[in-house]
């Protein structure tokens, strides 16, 4: 049967298949955005509160990237996505 170039060579030199790691190509992101518009003079002022990756899944692969992703400095990225992340802002809309 032999290798084939699906096949990935580990550090230890073992050889597993293609996408073992991937966590059964599951990728799981639960965002959430709270927003409400309130009228000031002739003007719509909305606040605006979101949260990404709220339940702080820990994806094992970007689902935009296939194999390895580099760093600038030519480094692996640790592979794991992004962390739960807030932020809050304001539009105002005339």
């Amino acid at each position: 049967i032999g290798n084939t170039p699906q096949d990935r060579i580990q550090a230890n030199g073992t050889i597993i298949k293609r996408n073992t790691l991937r966590k059964d190509n599951e990728f799981f992101s639960w965002d959430l955005r709270v927003t409400r518009n309130f009228r000031v003079g002739g003007a719509s002022v909305q606040p605006i509160f979101e949260i990404f990756n709220l339940t702080n899944s820990r994806n094992i692969k970007r689902p935009e990237v296939t194999n390895l992703v580099f760093n600038f400095d030519g480094t692996v990225q640790s592979g794991f996505g992004d962390p739960r992340q807030a932020q809050f802002g304001v539009r105002v809309l005339f």
